[in-house]
């Protein structure tokens, strides 16, 4: 089974981070699916592989909660680690948030829940199950599954707490005058997932080449970063535009193509 873009963007604003999983086995035909290395991006900066970790029993040992116990994810019964090159700083999480979330995104259209999980995971339980190089590094995981019956204390306070940006808040006026698929990418990024649903972005920049700059910095920026980049160029390309993501002196730059850039 093949995942298009067309539906990665339709999964956007129907993803939401899980932390209570029902401990139910996914069946192979969605591993298969979700693992399928035809259509999966990558910007090109580093090395990064994904590793899939299956136990019918879970992964509670592996997750810690935000303060004791409070946040803890449970019942999880897979986990998708990612894995850059140890000395790749800050690459290695634009790489991994790029990539990592085509898997949200895959997972949510297969009808599986997801939650990135950055600091709150036991390192040492995590390694023993699969062969690390000394070379590479965690630089973030992934809990998969479905979606538990029980609410999620911690969710319900990000959201109660921390609410989404508006657009004006996340890119300049002359962006949001701009062509259709401009505004379709930002509204993409507006919804993409962020540590503590921060949104550490801003956008600025013409249709021709527009600008992303980090707003925060934190430990996962980056890794956030990596997620935006990855919406934009979905959702640009859904609504026809196509363009390439380049590090330049002053920020990460979307170059679009000529194609349509009268649209």
């Amino acid at each position: 089974m093949l995942i298009d873009t067309a539906q990665l963007v339709q999964a956007m604003p129907r993803r939401h981070s899980t932390r209570r999983f029902a401990g139910q086995v996914i069946e192979a035909s969605l591993l298969n699916a979700l693992l399928q290395p035809a259509n999966l991006r990558t910007l090109g900066l580093v090395d990064c592989r994904s590793v899939l970790l299956c136990d019918s029993a879970g992964f509670d040992a592996v997750f810690t909660g935000i303060v004791g116990s409070y946040g803890k994810i449970c019942r999880a019964t897979a986990v998708l680690a990612l894995l850059v090159p140890a000395d790749s700083d800050n690459r290695g999480q634009l790489e991994a948030g790029y990539l990592g979330e085509q898997y949200v995104l895959r997972a949510t259209h297969l009808g599986l829940a997801s939650c990135w999980v950055g600091g709150t995971f036991n390192f040492k339980s995590l390694i023993k199950r699969f062969a690390l190089s000394p070379d590479e590094a965690v630089v973030s995981v992934i809990a998969l599954g479905f979606a538990g019956a029980s609410h999620d204390s911690v969710g319900r306070l990000l959201h109660a707490v921390v609410r989404r940006k508006k657009l004006a808040q996340i890119a300049t006026p002359a962006l949001l005058q701009g062509p259709p698929w401009l505004r379709a990418s930002l509204e993409a990024v507006r919804i993409a997932p962020s540590a503590v649903n921060l949104q550490p972005w801003h956008f600025s920049g013409t249709k021709e080449q527009v600008v992303l700059k980090p707003t925060r910095k934190t430990a996962f920026a980056y890794i956030d970063l990596g997620i935006a980049m990855l919406h934009f160029a979905l959702a640009a390309e859904h609504a026809g535009q196509t363009g390439t993501w380049a590090i330049e002196p002053d920020g990460f730059v979307f170059v679009a193509t000529e194609n349509t850039l009268s649209v």
